[in-house]
């Protein structure tokens, strides 16, 4: 289970504690076609008054700039990211995590901001 929840909905970190004794031993194990969870049904559209709201605060933004991070690669979105980032002609940024999911080559690419960025 813990697995499936990192792997969906929004992809990221979870621990497995496995004892001692279990890691010590082998055993065969498959990936089951299919996880269902009672309690995990995570959302994966978004709210269309929400995205609404997030392009009017981006439009009204006095110094915009698009950060972007390791969603965007996880979700297979660089494309999506390429085509608002012309339409609204922003600068754009990245997480370490992010790296890829924007050309770093484009004029509009600012570098990564931090201690690991350009910046």
């Amino acid at each position: 289970k813990a697995f499936h929840i990192a792997k969906t909905g929004r992809p990221g970190p979870v621990v497995v504690d496995i004892p001692k004794d279990i890691t010590a031993n082998k055993c065969e194990f498959e990936y089951p076609a299919s996880v269902q969870m009672r309690s995990y049904n995570p959302v994966v559209k978004g709210h269309l008054g929400q995205i609404k709201k997030a392009v009017q605060m981006l439009l009204e933004a006095k110094q915009p700039i698009i950060y972007t991070g390791g969603g965007v690669v996880l979700s297979d979105a660089s494309e999506k990211l390429v085509k608002l980032a012309k339409r609204l002609n922003f600068p754009v940024t990245n997480t370490l995590m992010g790296l890829g999911g924007y050309p770093a080559t484009d004029k509009q690419f600012v570098g990564m901001l931090g201690m690991h960025g350009t910046y």
